[in-house]
């Protein structure tokens, strides 16, 4: 008897015996999977900001080329306009680095640098950077052809939003 359990029966509980160790680490391995892919998930939020201006601005909308223009400070005039006054926020936040990604095509980094060439070379200064989103509104109110832009969570009815930027958070 003790030989059929030997040669048979061991041999056949060793085998269920892999047979569950191995569905644990699948389903290990599955539950690691969905895990991470809802962290890609979440990570990929997509956000919208506005670009804002004081509510006696004389245009409705503006062109991502004059944005972009503006923010590299390679004009500071609208032609339907004249001078404008643009503010930046500080280089951290999300509505930063997704106008810089849509609009300007560059992370902070890039832009920092690029500032750092144009004031080396005696082209020029940044934007100014306020702190937050409350910051920017209260200095697009007062500033006649002031542009900022904010997280569209923030709209109120005292602004004029010129244009939507929406994108997964780079």
């Amino acid at each position: 008897m003790l030989s059929l359990y030997n040669k048979v029966i061991q041999p056949i509980l060793l085998i269920r015996l892999k047979i569950i160790l191995i569905s644990i680490t699948y389903m290990k391995t599955m539950v690691l999977t969905i895990l991470f892919s809802c962290v890609l998930l979440v990570s990929n939020v997509q956000a919208d900001i506005i670009v804002i201006t004081n509510p006696n601005f004389k245009a409705d909308t503006i062109s991502i080329n004059t944005l972009k223009k503006l923010w590299l400070g390679k004009t500071k005039k609208i032609s339907s306009i004249g001078r404008v006054y643009i503010v930046d926020q500080i280089k951290n936040n999300d509505s930063t680095r997704l106008f810089y990604h849509k609009i300007i095509k560059k992370n902070p980094k890039q832009v920092k640098a690029y500032w750092a060439k144009i004031q080396f070379i005696g082209k020029g200064f940044p934007p100014k950077s306020l702190l937050n989103d409350n910051a920017v509104i209260k200095w697009v109110l007062k500033t006649k052809n002031g542009i900022g832009y904010i997280d569209s969570k923030m709209k109120t009815d005292t602004i004029k939003v010129l244009m939507t930027i929406s994108g997964p958070q780079p």
